[in-house]
């Protein structure tokens, strides 16, 4: 399931949770519907803290897993637009999503903060977007942890 809007904080995305997520949830038991949550980076650039964004997302997770989807979690890569604060509050986050805590909640990581522990530009058509190249590099590690073929 995508239905994120760029630019939004994990606040945002659990405010629209039941939405824009619930209409789409799984009708069958063994439906691999996914719900792929990649969030936290703009809440951490407005100065949020790890426990409000792990909150939030752990919230998030959980209940897509509720609704019968399988979790999808990423944690996130390195940006050059977070100050040396900023960046520990990422890699803080980054650590509770790989907890043990956190694991039994999803049923996949992919973590880009392993992937790209340092900014690097030439992944990035704009500083925010991805382009061909850093996209190819997000899908690879998304087909590796998957089970079965993303859509």
């Amino acid at each position: 399931v995508l239905v994120a809007t760029g630019g939004q904080t994990s606040a945002q995305r659990l405010a629209a949770y039941a939405a824009s997520v619930v209409p789409k949830k799984p009708r069958l038991v063994d439906d691999k519907s996914y719900y792929s949550l990649l969030v936290g980076i703009n809440d951490i650039a407005a100065d949020a803290t790890v426990d409000s964004v792990y909150s939030n997302v752990i919230t998030m997770l959980r209940q897509a897993v509720r609704d019968g989807f399988r979790a999808v979690a990423f944690t996130l890569p390195a940006h050059n637009a977070l100050s040396a604060p900023q960046e520990i509050v990422r890699r803080q986050f980054n650590d509770r999503m790989r907890s043990q805590e956190a694991r039994r909640i999803y049923t996949a990581l992919i973590d880009l903060g392993a992937k790209f522990p340092a900014w690097d530009a030439a992944l990035y058509l704009d500083n925010v977007h991805l382009n061909p190249t850093g996209n190819t590099t997000v899908k690879d590690l998304i087909l590796e942890k998957l089970p079965v073929p993303w859509p």
